[in-house]
């Protein structure tokens, strides 16, 4: 069996604690690239490295920025705080659907009336006939 409600709202409380104190990030990653070109003579030079942010914009697009080489261990850090974010974002998402699951089933069990219950995957939902009053 899993954590408890109790056990579930405390680590919220701590993900939502370390999420405050996280301070600025980026979400992307960071690209290091290089032109490549071939001279008159024959030759090739190889241009020195040039460090591109790769990120999504709010609706969901690819879009990218140039960032200059004496800003790369900047971004690096800010990267690094984006990537520690989203895995406390995935964790704090799965607990509170947990949470969400596991109140619903506790009403279930509590309420003396005989609900309905649809599942659907691992999602439940409880349909009783107190609350499905719709004209309230």
């Amino acid at each position: 069996m899993g954590l408890s409600i109790d056990q579930i709202r405390e680590r919220l409380e701590v993900l939502h604690a370390e999420i405050s104190t996280l301070g600025p990030m980026l979400i992307g990653s960071l690209l290091k690239k290089r032109n490549r070109k071939t001279r008159k003579d024959g030759s090739e030079y190889i241009s020195p490295p040039y460090y591109t942010l790769q990120y999504a914009d709010a609706k969901g697009r690819r879009c990218w920025k140039r960032v200059p080489r004496k800003h790369k261990t900047q971004a690096q850090r800010l990267i690094k705080t984006g990537i520690k974010y989203r895995a406390l974002e995935r964790e704090y998402s799965f607990l509170s659907n947990e949470l969400a699951q596991q109140s619903a089933l506790k009403k279930r069990h509590n309420n003396s009336s005989s609900p309905a219950v649809a599942e659907s995957g691992s999602q439940v939902a409880v349909f009783t006939t107190e609350n499905s009053n719709l004209s309230e």
